[in-house]
């Protein structure tokens, strides 16, 4: 968890000595109405080009909450990977930032298709995370 009232902002480009790929996500991560204006580090702004950024499961929380587009194409699309947790996003993404995007909300619903793809796969081992609690 990236916050200011934890870890000042100055001191975040000090984790790209220590972590290879950077992971954003979860319900309404990039929701503006939660987080301070101006502050970027929701959208991995501080990692270094030659690190990985990814979203997981990540969301607006609201079609009206996204970023401007060239801001938006800007800061996604310095991401290797997208994924979000509502279909207007998904729609966002292809209209506003041409970037694909596509839906992991994870759910009870997708561990049962996980499991299964497990199964036909010959039990490859597979991770899915519901809950981190």
């Amino acid at each position: 968890m990236l916050s200011s009232m934890y870890f000042p902002d100055f001191q975040y480009g000090m984790l790209n000595h220590r972590c290879e790929t950077f992971v954003i996500g979860s319900d309404q991560c990039w929701n503006d109405r939660l987080h301070e204006e101006g502050r970027d580090y929701f959208y991995l702004d501080f990692v270094s080009d030659d690190r990985k950024k990814v979203s997981y499961a990540a969301s607006f929380g609201r079609p009206e909450g996204a970023v401007p587009k060239k801001r938006g194409q800007k800061l996604f699309g310095r991401f290797q990977a997208v994924s979000v947790r509502e279909e207007f996003d998904v729609e966002l993404f292809e209209k506003s930032y041409g970037i694909a995007a596509y839906i992991l909300n994870p759910t009870e619903e997708k561990r049962k298709f996980c499991l299964s793809l497990q199964k036909s796969l010959g039990n490859m081992k597979l991770i899915n995370i519901i809950d981190a609690y």
